[in-house]
Formats: structure tokens, sequence, C-alpha cells
């Protein structure tokens, strides 16, 4: 099937990310940050070929929001999930290639099969402190912006609540606001979405 072209679809540079064949549903690669996640077999593992989740309420979300996403040419569906130990959290980002990159692949693997690229995240996975900085320069934050997204995301990765860490003592609640405004996002939750998407992710060991 060609997996130099589904390894330049699916870099091991990306997220924990494999390739999916919408049509029969199987896996067609899977980068190492994935490979990692499938010996954890939490929250997701392969067997026959095909894409398993520890969750009973991912497994019955994920095949129609993949469905959805494919009928109604929608670019990116993400699900929230709560890890099996009650504890932390995960998110799958289905990404649905659009445009040119479509009719690229088609003409490459053929116009019958028809690939996504599925995105994982989890509470073992944080921003690189690189990529933090380069958040940092992109919105302009100020230190105390910065620190409160240090903040969020720290308290996603710790299955925190956003309202306990907007109502800590050492922020002030402004400087979420001039945050949020920055960054063009509504919600804190929004907010996290997007820095976990675009960023770099480390996976804790």
């Amino acid at each position: 099937m060609g997996n130099e072209l589904l390894a330049l679809i699916c870099p091991d540079w990306r997220p924990a990310a494999l390739v999916l064949d919408a049509a029969n549903g199987e896996v067609a690669y899977a980068n190492w940050r994935c490979l990692r996640l499938f010996e954890k077999r939490v929250p997701v593992w392969v067997a026959g070929g095909r894409l398993r989740f520890a969750s009973p309420t991912m497994r019955r979300r994920f095949r129609p929001a993949l469905k959805r996403a494919l009928a109604q040419g929608v670019e990116t569906s993400v699900l929230i999930e709560r890890l099996p130990d009650g504890v932390g959290m995960y998110s799958a980002a289905i990404r649905n290639p659009q445009g040119l990159f479509t009719e690229a692949l088609g003409r490459h693997l053929g116009r019958e099969r028809r690939l996504v690229i599925v995105e994982f995240t989890t509470s073992s996975m944080v921003p690189s402190q690189h990529a933090m900085e380069a958040v940092g320069r992109t919105f302009d934050l100020s230190p105390v912006e910065f620190q409160l997204l240090s903040r969020l995301v720290s308290g996603h990765a710790e299955s925190r609540r956003w309202s306990d860490l907007a109502r800590d003592g050492q922020v002030a609640t402004d400087g979420l606001d001039g945050l949020l405004a920055k960054a063009r996002c509504h919600q804190p939750e929004e907010l996290v979405k997007l820095v976990m998407s675009t960023c770099s992710l480390d996976i804790d060991s």
C-alpha cells in the first residue's frame, strides 16, 4: 500500500496518530507514539488489524462520529472520554483530509480507499516546553497569561477542574479573559484542545 506515503501522512513528530481505512476499519499505519499507546492497551490497541477502545462509551461513539465526519465533509471531529482508571482523560481527533490532499491520496492509493488520520492525546501527554513557548510567542502572551496557559494545560494533564484553576488566587480571572481573547477561544476547554492538537507532545513513561 506504500508505507512510505503513509509515513509522510502520519509522521513521528505528530501526536500519537494512525491512518485508518474508513471503508473497512483497518489500521493502515501507526506512528511510534501510537505504537507506544498500543503496547499499554490503554486507551486503545489493535486486534485483528482493527482499532479497539478500552472504553465501552468510546466504542459506541467512534464509528458514528467517523461516518458523520465523512458524510458531512467535516475536517476535524474530536471525542473526549474518561480513561478506564476514572482519573485521567483522553481524546480521539478524527482528521478528515480535504481538497488537493485527498486527490493526491486517491491517485497514489486508489480512489476506493478512504483514509482518515486519528490522533490520540491522553493525560500522560504534555506539550513540550519549546512548543509551549512557541504558543506564547504566537499569541503574544504576557508572563501572567503564559503562566495561566501552562497551568491550564497541566490541569488537563492532571484532570483538574477548569473552575478550580480559574479561582486560584495566584492567577487573576482577568488574566484568563485576556488569554482566551488573544487565542480567540470562548472556553478554557477550547484553548486546551487547540494547544494539545497543535503542539508536539511528550509522553510520560
